[in-house]
Parts: structure tokens; C-alpha cells; sequence
């Protein structure tokens, strides 16, 4: 969790202070309102890597796990999409880099899911 965390809230902050510099980097044709969308995203992957930080030392509970089953999904549904984009071309072959590192935070998180059941109290 304190790794995904990390690479999250680093991620959101270099969205949101060199949005510019990160949209010409990721995207392949950015269009006029693409910084204004990478400086919107960035508060989400930065809250993302927050919530993971601050519930990365709690017992095992149901807000836990909810936030373990939300971090996948997001994760999930973040790599897929930048598979089809990377694929199409919209995104540079760098985007390849971030995929894969998300791809292992995504199956850590779901091995832990997995593994570790909410008590049922």
C-alpha cells in the first residue's frame, strides 16, 4: 500500500506543477484543454495515493478492505483503458511504463484481497 501510495501522490503532484510538461510527455496529439484535464486528474491519483497512505497501518476491518477493493478497481480500470489508448496511438509508448508498474500494484492488491477476509463484526 505505501509503495501504490507514494507513486500515486508523486504522480499527482507532477500532474498538477508541470501539467504542461506531463500531458506533451503522455499524450501523442494533446488538444488545447488537455492540460486543463491532466491538472483535473491529478487531484484524483493524488487522493488515490493518499487514502492508500492513511489507511496503509489499519486492522483488518471492512473500511479496509473496501478501500483495497476500491484501489483495484481503480487500478484495473486505469490499466485497461491506457492499454486500448496506448494501442491506438493517443498515448506515447511511455504510458507503457506506468501500465506495468499499476499491473503489479493491481495484482498485490488483489492477492490481499484474496488472502485476507473482513472479520464479520
Amino acid at each position: 500500500m505505501l509503495a501504490m501510495a507514494w507513486f500515486h501522490m508523486l504522480f499527482g503532484v507532477f500532474f498538477l506543477f508541470f501539467n504542461v510538461f506531463a500531458t506533451n510527455l503522455i499524450l501523442r496529439d494533446p488538444g488545447p484543454t488537455s492540460p486543463l484535464l491532466v491538472k483535473g486528474l491529478s487531484g484524483i491519483v493524488f487522493a488515490f495515493g493518499l487514502l492508500n497512505y492513511m489507511a496503509r497501518d489499519s486492522a483488518d476491518s471492512k473500511a479496509l478492505r473496501a478501500v483495497l477493493v476500491c484501489t483495484a478497481f481503480y487500478l484495473l480500470f486505469t490499466i485497461a483503458f491506457d492499454v486500448y489508448w496506448t494501442l491506438t496511438g493517443l498515448l506515447h509508448p511511455v504510458a507503457w511504463y506506468s501500465i506495468g508498474i499499476r499491473a503489479v500494484f493491481a495484482c498485490g492488491y488483489l492477492y490481499h484481497i484474496s488472502r485476507h477476509r473482513t472479520p464479520t463484526s
